[in-house]
């Protein structure tokens, strides 16, 4: 699985509009309480956003799962556990979330994954909070940087030849 895992320059290096005004507001807001972080955000940012809390027994549990995420990846993984993704792409979730958990530090990420097959690389901004309950929150926007089939339209339009 192709992955790339950032934890500096991460305005530098990120494209989409919604993880930049994101990642922006974080660093405008300070550290304020998750609930007061996610209240101050846009709309269409909160339909790109997965909020996930640590597990007692390891891994994450997702509290939220974004409309627009479950519209390009056809399910919604509200209710559910880092743990029931058993593959590399879960494990490799459950590793930046563990990261940023510990740390208490932005990541930012580009990946490959399988479970969507229109998609050919993902941005993800994961951001630590404490919850005004005192319990870590991960707030995680996630935004498909590339479709395959613009991938494919690239490759195919530099081209000098035709491809059989």
């Amino acid at each position: 699985m192709y992955s790339e895992i950032h934890t500096t320059g991460i305005s530098a290096r990120c494209v989409s509009a919604e993880i930049s005004e994101t990642f922006k507001r974080y660093n405008e807001l300070g550290s304020v309480p998750f609930e007061t972080f996610f209240d101050a955000l846009p709309a269409d940012c909160k339909t790109h956003m997965a909020v996930v809390v640590p597990e007692p027994r390891g891994g994450f549990f997702y509290r939220h799962y974004g409309q627009a995420i479950v519209a390009v990846t056809g399910f919604d993984m509200t209710g559910k556990r880092t743990t029931d993704f058993d593959s590399d792409v879960g494990r490799f979730f459950s590793q930046i979330y563990e990261w940023a958990s510990a740390e208490r530090k932005p990541i930012f990420t580009l990946h490959r994954a399988s479970h969507a097959l229109n998609v050919h690389v993902w941005e993800r901004l994961v951001l630590p909070f404490t919850a005004r309950n005192g319990e870590i929150v991960l707030a995680a926007i996630i935004i498909p940087r590339e479709f395959k089939s613009e991938f494919l339209q690239a490759v195919l339009a530099s081209s000098p030849d035709a491809i059989f």
